[in-house]
């Protein structure tokens, strides 16, 4: 999966997902959401696809003079295990560009 975000001065991002499953076609479509900063370098995001009414809050930590992170996203605790899509999923970023 690669995301392409363009990333506002107030943590609003917007840009498109790319995203290659086993033997499935490509895919691409379009996310959203707000990232959140704090003093210590942890920071909370949310994660929007509104094609798919996916709506995640995960929570990271920046290293490396802000240029990468690791961030985590739950799956939703108030499901039952058998009708959670999502259990977790784990996040490496990297900033690449100026």
């Amino acid at each position: 999966m690669l995301i392409r975000e363009n990333v506002s001065w107030t943590g609003h991002y917007n840009g498109p997902m790319f995203e290659k499953y086993a033997d499935h076609p490509p895919v691409e479509t379009w996310v959203q959401g707000k990232v959140t900063v704090h003093p210590d370098c942890s920071f909370s995001s949310s994660f929007q696809i509104p094609e798919y009414y996916v709506n995640l809050l995960g929570k990271g930590v920046f290293f490396n003079q802000g240029k990468e992170f690791y961030m985590l996203f739950p799956g939703d605790p108030t499901l039952p295990m058998d009708q959670q899509w999502l259990k977790y999923s784990f996040v490496y970023g990297k900033h690449v560009g100026p």
